[in-house]
């Protein structure tokens, strides 16, 4: 967690959210939030990869080792994992 509201304004930057992330069923869409996130995605992604509108499309399968190289690289990731239309889980990875 990034802390009180006081430490948020303090540390605003290092709060944001630079990726969201949403799974549903075998596939994910991973949109990159900041500059920072898009810089990263240049470096970290293959140019064929598929886009749907700015949000990068990824197998299941590869959407969590994806995660951890953002979280390693000290990227702020927030998932939404969508089981079904009416019920979404919501968490921030830290």
């Amino acid at each position: 967690m990034c802390g009180n509201q006081r430490d948020q304004a303090m540390k605003s930057e290092t709060c944001q959210i630079d990726f969201w992330v949403l799974v549903q069923g075998t596939i994910g869409l991973v949109r990159p939030l900041t500059r920072r996130a898009s810089e990263w995605i240049r470096e970290h992604v293959p140019h064929q990869s598929q886009w749907f509108g700015p949000a990068l499309i990824l197998e299941h399968r590869y959407i969590a080792e994806l995660l951890n190289r953002m979280v390693e690289d000290g990227l702020q990731v927030r998932q939404q994992i969508v089981d079904d239309i009416s019920n979404s889980v919501l968490r921030t990875l830290e």
